[in-house]
């Protein structure tokens, strides 16, 4: 995973933030932000998915975590700065006390993983920028909706590999398969959401990171896999392709003894003249490639020629028979002007065979010529030199028997099998033809192309060319992509280019591969090839061709050839070379516990020059500094101290890849292997099936046509082989192809061989009007038929079984039908559920309008049960038995039994209902039904009705809304009385002066109470009692001086009185108006003061926004930020200081 570690966020303190964890769904809605997590920590890997593990409690100091139950799996973990990662199976920690979620996530690639990838049988580019749809990253992104292509190492760019179908998912094929075919790694970027893939060889750059124990590594672990080191590997592709006819050495084995040379095991003169092999290999290398080109080139040369002389031959028979025919025309003719007219037409027939056969003897002669450059005898040709170089190069050649034996205790062999080097045939439309080439122009850019020098030996130039594109121009117009290929130039001008090419485009037609071989005249030849120096080796490189052609000739074809194998073989070679290079030096791991420098200020040039996939300084010991490749490391957010490394001097393996393959392997391998026996299914006897019977009528016919068959032609030549009669029918057959025709081949009505479209690729296959057999076995299955609704579809492939536009029928002989249909749904009856018209079934249920219709009882006709699949009902003529159901919407049933426990919104029940725990009986009504004869009990007592209307409950019960009208029966009554004790009435009278309630309908009553009071006494001398406002304020002052406290009906007197808010209008103090006491009254005009003789002598009250304080005589006013006396003689400010005293006098 790619992060970009300059973007840690510290705090003010220097100590680094945790990161914010944000929980979304894969729709990327955020469902909020994740709190109280604790145990964070990341492991944080360069090409497999990184891994979050954090916990999270439900709740904390006693609230709820809001978002705790939504944490799942395949919910995201959003952060900024450490990654996106996918949720997969959380972990719940209970103990009766609190839930805690245990959550491990990992990268968001991780959602690739269920994704499937197929790949059809092809050779495929990695990746071409240009035309990205048909490569492997192309096809990649076509299943990873989202992501697109990031950076992607030059080198892969026009890597082709070839596979066997694949059938995978697409994480594991990037992660584990991939890596072993085109030897690269792969990279994702979450936040960008790219795919970034480098080339395993390439070499990386080393970070300006420098460690060591003397400034951040605390522990250092470093671990030698020892059983992957190979010095001796023989590499095989599929069916057994191996790399003798291009290793200089001239066997199947290469070799690397440099790690024990180098350690001092292989010393003195045999690791001298070891080392003075290889590089005797290494200056014949360009010149061995030089002359495997030439003879794949000649070999390709000679393939367009013996083709091009097939069609010659074929032109001289086509003459032979037109001499044939005009000399038996010579022959029978009777006038002489006939016969002159004949014998005209002759000499021009046998002048015109004269110069075939004289092209043809040309052309042998050429071919005898290449055959020359090919024969290994032949000391001078590009043969004879390659057998001279592996001659001299050979293992056993160059060193003594005891050196040998010696050499060998080193070699620590293996094979390795890679079965997408194939050398295979493809078709092609535009393929198996020689096409004339008058002029035009050809362009090699974006490969890696060498120059080899064959002046001297063969007069020649040599170019070999390895990846990049082609491009030709002209009359003849081409372009594609160039997997291997050679330019061969001589010094007269005549040129032989042959490409073996991975896509090839001409006049609209597109071909997955195949090989191309132009013969012709070359001028104006440009390129950028140029002096290289490497190891003291000079070699000349460059990456384009330019040329003018003319008198060209162009050979396509898609068979395997010498040339395509020499491709394949040289890939094969280079991959093996590579993967020596890497076996070939031990494997180190290191595990390094460091000093947290992402967390460290001081090294804060570290972190930002962070990147995985990059190696480091670490310095081992006194002796030793090494540039380890970074593949891991872990951050533990609950001690920031913890900061481990995880190193390797290679690009980290994956310990699946061999399970997994192998386990593919075995199950295609036993896929094709099956008893056929299985299949045969027993007839009835003498009960044989329309289809036995057409097949064998059809096998009669067959043997009947051939023994009666006379007047047959067998016509073999270049073309293939012809057979024909007197009848219409035709059959050719050719290297791919056999064929068969009614009409003089305007059309084919039978084809075996090998075909090729667009949609399907190449394959090999039947094609007829009609196949009969016993038995078709297959992995794919499509039948198509045009029908009313468009075109009816069957398919059959690994995704499972498809029907479309179409009807599911099922009939057994005196049996019940069944329907399948999209349309309408299910239905299944009896056999007069359809009626058939040949092949057309016609549905009895269906009316004039192709709708269902349905009978008196509510069910199609002939039907006995029909799920309508249009709005989901369902009807069933019978009974319906179940255990328990859930019913959202209205049933109807005529009778029915049920076991278990039935769910319903509403329903509608014509016959008997009966349930374990239910026995009654429904009735309906004007307002509604009603159970009768039953009793309820809910919770094992808590609440039961019984018959007799009594409930009784042990809960309680919550009104929230609506009321309780109880009638006459109501749990609280009243009763009156005129003196408490007797006399108990429930409507209260005027003279009533105590009252009793009752809580439980009038069972038990309480203690009567007097709600009215009685007529006072007279005053002592006689009078009423005189209630004022100022006896009773003497009665409140009197109560404060006792201390007692009363309430009234409008009154409240206390000594002292408390309370968080106090209402009023007016306030009371000293007295009462009359008697002198002030009062305060509360208005909107403000807070007023008045004295006992009704003055207001003081205001508190807002004036233009602001506070102001006016007494009542008006000789003070106070205003902010001014004080206004009036009427004041003297203010005294003895002993008071003043600031800032500003005093205007009028």
């Amino acid at each position: 995973m790619f992060l970009d570690y300059s973007k840690i966020e510290f705090d003010q303190s220097g100590n680094p933030e945790a990161p914010e964890l944000v929980l979304k769904t894969l729709n990327w809605e955020t469902l909020g932000v994740l709190s109280d997590v604790h145990n964070l920590k990341f492991r944080i890997k360069f090409s497999e998915p990184s891994e979050i593990f954090f916990s999270i409690p439900s709740r904390n100091n006693g609230i709820a975590n809001l978002l705790y139950d939504t944490i799942t799996g395949h919910k995201l973990i959003y952060t900024k700065n450490y990654g996106i990662y996918v949720i997969m199976h959380p972990e719940t920690d209970a103990d009766g006390i609190l839930d805690t979620k245990e959550v491990h996530g990992y990268s968001l690639e991780k959602l690739l993983d269920s994704k499937r990838f197929f790949l059809e049988e092809g050779t495929f580019n990695f990746w071409n920028p240009a035309s990205p749809d048909d490569t492997i990253i192309g096809r990649i992104l076509e299943r990873a909706t989202g992501w697109s292509a990031g950076y992607i190492s030059p080198s892969l760019i026009g890597r082709y590999r070839t596979f066997d179908s694949v059938d995978d998912y697409l994480l594991s094929f990037a992660y584990n398969t991939l890596p072993e075919k085109y030897r690269c790694v792969f990279v994702f970027d979450p936040y960008a959401m790219t795919i970034s893939a480098y080339d395993a060889d390439e070499e990386r750059p080393s970070l300006p990171i420098y460690l060591s124990f003397e400034n951040l590594v605390q522990h250092l672990t470093v671990e030698e896999i020892s059983d992957e080191l190979v010095t001796a590997l023989r590499p095989y592709g599929a069916d057994e392709l191996d790399i003798r006819n291009v290793n200089p050495i001239g066997t199947n084995w290469i070799y690397d003894l440099s790690y024990f040379i180098e350690s001092g095991d292989i010393k003195g003169a045999l690791a001298e003249k070891w080392e003075s092999w290889q590089r005797s290999i290494l200056n014949n290398q360009a010149l061995y490639r030089g002359l495997v080109g030439m003879r794949a080139s000649s070999t390709a040369r000679l393939l367009a020629e013996q083709a091009s002389l097939t069609d010659l031959r074929g032109e001289l028979d086509g003459l032979t028979n037109q001499q044939s025919v005009t000399i038996q025309a010579l022959a029978m003719e009777t006038t002489s002007a006939g016969k002159a007219y004949q014998q005209q037409l002759l000499d021009e027939i046998n002048g015109k065979i004269a110069a075939k056969k004289a092209e043809i003897s040309g052309k042998e002669s050429a071919i005898k010529g290449i055959e020359d450059e090919l024969n290994s005898d032949n000391p001078s040709s590009c043969s004879g030199q390659i057998k001279a170089i592996t001659e001299a190069l050979a293992f056993t050649a160059y060193f003594a028997p005891d050196e040998q034996d010696a050499l060998s205790q080193y070699f620590i062999e293996q094979d390795i099998t890679e079965a997408t080097f194939v050398a295979t045939d493809v078709d092609s439309s535009v393929s198996g033809s020689t096409y004339d080439y008058e002029s035009g122009s050809a362009t090699i850019s974006g490969a890696t192309i060498q120059e080899i020098d064959f002046a001297t030996d063969f007069r020649k130039r040599m170019f070999t060319i390895s990846g990049g594109a082609f491009s030709i121009a002209g009359n003849l117009e081409m372009s594609g992509d160039v997997i291997r290929g050679t330019l061969e130039t001589s010094d007269g001008g005549e040129c032989v280019m042959s490409l073996y090419a991975g896509v090839i485009r001409a006049g609209g037609n597109s071909s997955p591969s195949g090989m191309i071989t132009i013969t012709g005249h070359l001028s104006g030849l440009s390129t950028d090839v140029h002096e290289v120096e490497e190891d003291g080796i000079i070699t000349y490189k460059g990456s384009t061709l330019q040329f003018d052609l003319a008198s060209a000739s162009l050979y396509l074809t898609a068979n395997v050839s010498d040339y395509q194998k020499y491709s394949v073989q040289m890939e094969l070679f280079d991959y093996a070379r590579a993967v020596l290079r890497d076996l070939a030096t031990p494997t180190y791991e290191f595990s390094v516990d460091s000093a947290n420098f992402l967390f460290a200020q001081a090294f804060t040039p570290f972190r930002k020059s962070l990147e995985l996939g990059k190696g480091v300084y670490l310095r081992l010991n006194d002796r030793a500094i090494i540039t380890p490749i970074i593949i891991e490391f872990e951050l533990d957010f609950e001690s920031c101290e913890k900061f481990s490394l995880v190193f390797s001097n290679r690009f980290k393996r994956h310990d699946n890849v061999n399970t997994l393959k192998d386990m593919i392997e075995t199950s295609y391998s036993t896929s094709r292997s099956f008893d056929a026996s299985r299949y045969i299914y027993n007839q009835t006897v003498g009960q044989a099936s329309a289809v036995s019977k057409f097949m064998q009528s059809s096998l009669d016919a067959a043997v009947n046509s051939i023994l009666a068959a006379a007047n047959q032609s067998v016509i073999i030549n270049g073309s293939g082989i012809h057979v024909g009669g007197d009848s219409k029918y035709q059959m050719r057959i050719i290297d791919s192809m056999i064929a068969m025709t009614d009409d003089n081949w305007a059309t084919a009505k039978l084809a075996v061989g090998l075909f090729a479209t667009e949609e399907s690729g190449a394959y090999f296959g039947v094609n007829a009007e009609v196949i009969g057999g016993k038995l078709i076995v297959g992995n794919n299955l499509i039948i198509e038929n045009q029908n009313d609704q468009g075109v009816m579809q069957f398919k059959v492939d690994a995704s499972g079984a498809w029907l479309h536009n179409s009807t599911f029928v099922l009939q057994k002989d005196n049996g019940g039908c069944m329907i399948l249909d999209p349309k309408y749904g299910l239905l299944a009856g009896t056999d007069g559920l359809f009626a058939t018209e040949g092949t057309t079934v016609l549905p009895s249920f269906l009316g004039a309008d192709g709708e269902v219709e349905l009978e008196r009882d509510g069910m199609p006709a002939n039907t006995n049960f029909f799920i309508d699949s249009r709005d989901g009902s369902a009807y069933f003529r019978g009974n319906v038995y179940a255990t328990d159901g859930v019913f959202n919407g209205t049933v109807y049933a005529t009778d029915g039994k049920f076991t278990g426990e039935i769910e319903a919104t509403r329903g509608t029940f014509s016959g008997t209902i009966k349930a374990a725990t239910l026995d009654g009986k429904l009735v309906g009504g004007a307002t509604g039904g009603a159970l009768e004869g039953i009793s309820l009990n809910i919770g094992d007592g808590n609440f039961i009705v019984d018959t007799g209307g009594n409930v009784s409950m042990a809960g309680s019960i919550n009104l929230s809304g609506g009321t309780i009208t109880w009638g006459q029966n109501g749990p609280v009554r009243y009763q009156f009385s005129t003196n408490g004790t007797s006399g108990w009435h429930e409507t209260m009278a005027a003279n009533d002066k105590y009252r009793r309630d009752s809580l439980d309908g009038g069972i038990t009553w309480g203690q009567p109470y007097q709600f009215r009071g009685e007529d006072g006494m007279s005053g002592s001398d006689g009078s009423d009692a005189n209630v004022t406002f100022n006896n009773i304020l003497r009665a409140l002052q009197t109560a404060a001086d006792t201390k007692t406290t009363f309430i009234t009906a409008d009154q409240v007197g206390a000594p002292t009185i408390y309370g968080a808010k106090i209402y009023g209008a007016e306030i009371y103090a000293g007295g009462v108006d009359e008697e002198g006491g002030q009062i305060i009254s509360l208005a909107d005009t403000g807070i007023r003061i008045w004295n006992g003789n009704n003055a207001c002598v003081l205001t508190i009250h807002e004036t233009n926004g602001k506070a102001a304080i006016t007494t009542g005589y008006n000789d003070l006013i106070i205003s902010a930020p001014n004080v206004n006396f009036l009427g004041v003689q003297s203010m005294n400010f003895t002993g008071v200081d003043t600031i800032g005293l500003h005093a205007t006098f009028a």
